[in-house]
């Protein structure tokens, strides 16, 4: 008997526990949206929008990849992005592409699991996009 008092009066001054989840990071929106029709001079600088803050913009572009793609639906050609800037207090990721787009196009964008966030976190899965523009 003695025992069970004990343990009910240290069960009742326990404090009440708590179970934190932890999401991992996620692409949240992007620009040009993915299937979105948009003019081809309209189409650059590529705006990713995350849900935590990138840990490094400057090298996020070697986890972003710009691929031209034809009839068939294959990657014809990979366009190089410029150096990416973030703006931390809305977790933005702005990245220039290195040349112009041309009319009547379809792209697909491609963010790799590489990209490191401030909580040291990774995606989880490559996220794909894609955005087509206007003929000419």
């Amino acid at each position: 008997m003695r025992a069970v008092a004990l343990g009910l009066m240290l069960g009742a001054c326990a404090p009440e526990a708590s179970i934190e989840v932890i999401e991992p990071p996620f692409l949240v929106d992007s620009y040009p949206g993915n299937g979105t029709l948009v003019p081809a001079d309209q189409a650059t600088p590529l705006l990713f929008r995350f849900s935590k803050p990138i840990a490094d913009a400057a090298a996020a572009n070697q986890h972003i990849t710009l691929e031209v793609m034809n009839e068939s639906g294959d990657a014809d050609t990979t366009l190089s992005l410029s150096t990416c800037n973030a703006s931390a207090e809305d977790y933005l990721l702005e990245c220039p592409v290195n040349a112009a787009l041309q009319a009547g196009n379809r792209f697909r964008i491609t963010v790799g699991t590489g990209l490191v966030f401030l909580s040291g976190e990774s995606l989880l899965s490559p996220h794909q996009r894609w955005f087509q523009t206007l003929p000419e």
